[in-house]
């Protein structure tokens, strides 16, 4: 291979990550795999469920989003490529990732995002990034070498929030959390003091006592599944 042509190649390549830089969309099209936990095989992103555009919209565009959801939809994987796309292109972004436990969040970072960087279509188009493991061993920290960026799992409770100044606090299976309410008291005012940070509320739930459920009810929406 010449010089020139591995110019040219290395041209194209800055122009589509430009391009991916501004299309989480995109990005997931020409790049990103999942992992097919029913069929337990590595899969393209599933450029045919539209509404996974629509969320990942959703997510860019809006402060406070929350997202009742059902199994097999793949919310979860859309919220970690959100995450893992705003962590590698945008920098001094603090993305959380609250769960019940830490564990449960770091398994978001370490099965999802983690997974979702160094399994691109292209592996020449990844970015490097240090990561920081629990004490189970799962990665509970990637921050991203270009950026500065970085996804963090966390315990739930409004101690874990307060401290940080968060572009994005998202409470993942928030129903299960029993200290939901507390957390989430405490993060709306880092929110709304924020012109760009983004609290994101995901949960299973079939009410009525849930922080989520809780939300949907008062809006009239009361069925889950």
């Amino acid at each position: 291979m010449t010089t020139a042509l591995i110019d040219e190649i290395e041209i194209l390549r800055e122009i589509k990550d430009r391009e991916h830089s501004q299309d989480c969309w995109q990005w997931a099209c020409d790049q990103v795999q999942t992992i097919d936990e029913a069929r337990q095989c590595e899969s393209p992103w599933p450029v045919d469920k539209v509404y996974l555009k629509e969320l990942l919209d959703y997510y860019e565009a809006e402060s406070l989003i929350a997202i009742p959801k059902s199994r097999r939809l793949m919310v979860s994987w859309s919220i970690a490529l959100w995450s893992t796309w705003r962590a590698r292109y945008h920098p001094y972004n603090a993305i959380l990732i609250q769960s019940e436990k830490e564990e449960k969040s770091a398994y978001v970072i370490d099965k999802r995002c983690k997974y979702i960087e160094d399994h691109l279509i292209d592996p020449s188009m990844a970015r490097s990034y240090h990561e920081i493991r629990t004490k189970a061993g799962m990665v509970g920290r990637m921050t991203y070498d270009d950026t500065g960026s970085y996804i963090q799992a966390i315990a739930q409770g409004a101690d874990q929030v307060r401290g940080y100044t968060l572009s994005a606090l998202i409470m993942d299976e928030c129903e299960i959390q029993e200290k939901a309410h507390a957390a989430l008291a405490a993060a709306l005012p880092l929110v709304e003091d924020s012109k760009n940070a983004k609290l994101i509320l995901i949960g299973t739930s079939n009410g009525p006592g849930g922080v989520l459920a809780t939300m949907c009810r008062d809006v009239g929406f009361v069925k889950f599944s």
